[in-house]
């Protein structure tokens, strides 16, 4: 991660590639999941794991755009400061698969 100022004086941790794709991940896995098509009826749950992750896999055949909301909160308990950025996140699947992450608040 790369460090800047804050109004403090002190140094913080700006998000990294890694983080947002971290993020970005379970985005998308929340997605697939949620947008499995057949989801379990009412009071009925997957069996197991294998089930779950078949039904994701599934789903994720047919996703092919995504987009959100986000919110990044760092906290430093040091010094009790709190910052955040907030933007959007975009995907498209294609054969060069293209992720746009727009910060509008740092």
């Amino acid at each position: 991660m790369a460090s800047e100022e804050n109004s403090h004086g002190m140094q913080r941790q700006s998000p990294t590639i890694r983080d947002w794709l971290v993020a970005l991940t379970a985005t998308l896995a929340a997605t697939a999941l949620l947008a499995a098509g057949s989801a379990p009826r009412k009071g009925k749950m997957p069996h197991d794991l294998s089930e779950i992750l078949s039904r994701m896999n599934d789903a994720a055949k047919n996703l092919k755009t995504v987009s959100a909301d986000l919110e990044y909160t760092k906290v430093t308990a040091l010094v009790n400061d709190k910052s955040t950025e907030t933007g959007r996140l975009f995907f498209r699947k294609s054969k060069n698969p293209e992720i746009l992450i727009d910060i509008k608040k740092p």
